[in-house]
C-alpha cells in the first residue's frame, strides 16, 4: 500500500509527458488511456482520478442492481406505477 510520504521521481519527456511508476498505476488502478484531472497546488501539482462521486455511486447501484437481479427497467416501470 503506498503511503502519504512516499516519493517516486520522474522524469517529463519532451512533449511534457510523464510516466507513472507501475507500482503507483497498479496501486490506484490508473489503466492505460484513463483520464486524470491535474491541478496546480503552490509550486508543485496534484493528479486525481476524474471518476466523479456520482460516477462512483452510480458504478456502486448498478453492482447492487446485478447482484439483486434487477433491471433498471423494472425500476422505472415501478417508479410509473407509482405515480399512478
Amino acid at each position: 500500500m503506498l503511503k502519504i510520504n512516499e516519493i517516486d521521481k520522474i522524469k517529463v519527456w519532451e512533449r511534457g509527458q510523464i510516466t507513472l511508476p507501475k507500482n503507483l498505476r497498479e496501486e490506484l488502478e490508473i489503466k492505460e488511456n484513463d483520464i486524470l484531472y491535474v491541478e496546480k497546488l503552490g509550486k508543485g501539482i496534484f493528479l486525481r482520478p476524474t471518476e466523479s462521486i456520482i460516477e462512483q455511486i452510480q458504478k456502486k447501484g448498478e453492482e447492487l442492481m446485478r447482484e439483486k437481479g434487477l433491471k433498471i427497467e423494472d425500476l422505472i416501470e415501478d417508479l410509473i406505477n407509482e405515480e399512478d
